[in-house]
């Protein structure tokens, strides 16, 4: 019984995790950890830290993380302009 609930909890962790789009400091965070590290230190330094095609590549690596949450969005508002909401609620 305990697996079946810790599967459930990990399950429900992994679609959360897939789900959320990515911050510009959850990039810096993962592709640049020492970066990162130095940035909370004195953050006024962030500008110095990273060179323009760096940052573009970060902000494009975030933008690209919120594409799909966009898409769902637009999708729930054409439902619920159309009156299929609900319908699509209840299943």
């Amino acid at each position: 019984m305990n697996d079946l609930t810790s599967q459930k909890l990990s399950r429900k962790n992994k679609k959360k995790d897939t789900e959320c789009p990515k911050t510009v400091l959850d990039i810096i965070r993962t592709d640049y950890p020492g970066r990162y590290e130095e940035m909370l230190n004195d953050f006024t330094m962030k500008g110095k830290l990273f060179s323009r095609k760096e940052w573009i590549d970060i902000l494009t690596k975030s933008r690209n993380s919120y594409e799909s949450r966009i898409k769902k969005m637009k999708g729930r508002k054409a439902f619920k302009s159309s009156g299929k909401l609900e319908a699509a609620d209840s299943d």
